[in-house]
C-alpha cells in the first residue's frame, strides 16, 4: 500500500479497524496529491500472541523497518524516516476470515 498507493487489499483485511482506515486514508491522500512513499519494507524479527477477553487474539510483531522516503504531495519536500526496530500490535477478529480490528505501534 505504501509503495503503490493501492489501499483496497489493505482495507479488505482490516474492516472494523478505525486506525487502519485512517492510515489508508492518509496514504491515498498522499498519492492522490502527487506524493509518494518508497520503502524497502519490513522484516519480521519476532512475534508473540495473547488471547484477549472475547475480542480475539492480540499479536505483537517486532520488525526491522527499512528507511523510507516520502512526499506528502507533489510540491512538498522529500522527507526521510531512518527505519529501525518497531513493534506493532494487532488485534484480530474472532470470526473467519481473520480481520484486523486494531493496529497500533507499541512504544519500545
Amino acid at each position: 500500500m505504501q509503495n503503490t498507493g493501492e489501499i483496497g487489499p489493505y482495507l479488505s483485511i482490516s474492516r472494523g479497524c478505525s486506525d487502519c482506515r485512517a492510515i489508508a486514508k492518509r496514504v491515498k491522500s498522499m498519492f492522490d496529491s502527487g506524493g509518494f512513499a518508497r520503502t524497502g519494507g519490513l522484516t519480521v524479527l519476532h512475534m508473540s500472541s495473547s488471547e484477549a477477553w472475547g475480542n480475539g487474539p492480540v499479536i505483537d510483531v517486532r520488525v526491522d523497518s527499512a528507511p523510507t522516503a516520502f512526499k506528502e504531495r507533489m510540491s512538498a519536500p522529500v522527507q526521510r524516516l531512518p527505519g529501525g526496530t518497531v513493534v506493532y500490535r494487532f488485534r484480530l477478529s474472532q470470526s473467519r476470515p481473520w480481520q484486523m480490528t486494531m493496529l497500533t505501534q507499541v512504544p519500545s
